[in-house]
């Protein structure tokens, strides 16, 4: 199977406090456009974008590359300056791909 996307889990270090943070990139291998966004959640809310990006219910989609990455905090902090909300729930943050991958 060919891969069309991948998509990257970017969490934080833990804090003092046990916290870490979460944000998503969605690369497109085909046009090579980039979505980012913070996320309320974690690795399994990103990880199941690949559940409602396959018109095949409840079946991963294996055309999608998923990859995690962790950040120390002040890396993290910077590179999500800017990015805006994703969401939380898988089918949100799918839906706020899709949003982004259509505004050109």
């Amino acid at each position: 199977m060919n891969l069309k996307s991948t998509l990257t889990a970017i969490n934080s270090k833990r804090d003092k406090n046990g916290n870490c943070y979460w944000a998503l990139r969605w690369l497109d291998h085909e046009t090579g456009k980039v979505v980012e966004g913070t996320v309320s959640g974690g690795e399994s809310n990103i990880n199941g974008i690949r559940r409602c990006w396959n018109p095949k219910l409840d079946d991963w989609d294996r055309s999608i590359l998923f990859q995690k990455q962790e950040l120390p905090i002040r890396e993290f902090n910077r590179l999500v300056k800017n990015m805006p909300h994703a969401g939380c729930r898988p089918k949100d943050l799918s839906a706020f791909i899709q949003k982004e991958m259509n505004n050109e």
